[in-house]
């Protein structure tokens, strides 16, 4: 009986450093998070309560939880479940009832929320304000005006021929727009005859 009893106060002593472990782990995410969306209180809050909600249902399978702990944009998928309550109350049915489809979601979250930062760290729209490689918004660099002459401009009455439709839609090997274009051609020559 001693034996068991060690053993019981043994795997529950196991079973709390494991709890605490996790909760510094996930502290950790929650400090980085606050450190990315500091100007955003209520996204932080909004990070907090969706990690609160998935850590702490035990229905939710482990395997989904740690799809989403292990990722390296964290932040930004718990951020984007916890955004609309309705899915993020949808996405908990769905980890319950069908874990592989929940896992697939989350995944495809991941990838998407990756290429939308990594777009944000190449080269911006002319429209878009440019990020950093964390998705941080940056400040536009003003652009630089250079000192050379603007190119020339031809002002005269002339103008060049439209571009060819048909020969355009078979270097783009665009059939369709080939097809109506030659028939609205053929038909133009129809009517005058």
């Amino acid at each position: 009986m001693a034996d068991y009893k060690a053993a019981k106060k043994f795997s529950e002593f196991q079973l709390e450093q494991a709890r605490n472990a996790a909760f510094q782990k996930v502290q950790q995410k929650l400090d980085e998070a606050q450190a990315k969306y500091a100007d955003d209180p209520s996204a932080v809050e909004t990070i907090r309560a969706t990690s609160r909600t998935l850590v702490s249902d035990p229905q939710i399978p482990l395997a989904v939880k740690s799809i989403i702990d292990q990722s390296d944009v964290w932040p930004d998928i718990v951020y984007t479940l916890g955004s609309k309550s309705e899915e993020l109350q949808s996405f908990i049915k769905l980890a319950k009832e069908n874990p592989g489809a929940a896992i697939r979601k989350a995944v495809l979250i991941e990838h998407l929320i990756t290429q939308e930062l990594s777009k944000g760290s190449k080269s911006p729209k002319a429209d878009e304000t440019p990020r950093d490689e964390s998705g941080k918004f940056q400040k536009s660099p003003e652009k630089e005006e250079s000192d050379a002459p603007r190119p020339p401009r031809e002002v005269s009455g002339r103008g060049s021929n439209p571009p060819d439709e048909v020969n355009s839609a078979v270097k783009n090997n665009d059939f369709r727009r080939f097809r109506d274009s030659q028939n609205a051609k053929d038909m133009s020559l129809n009517r005058r005859r």
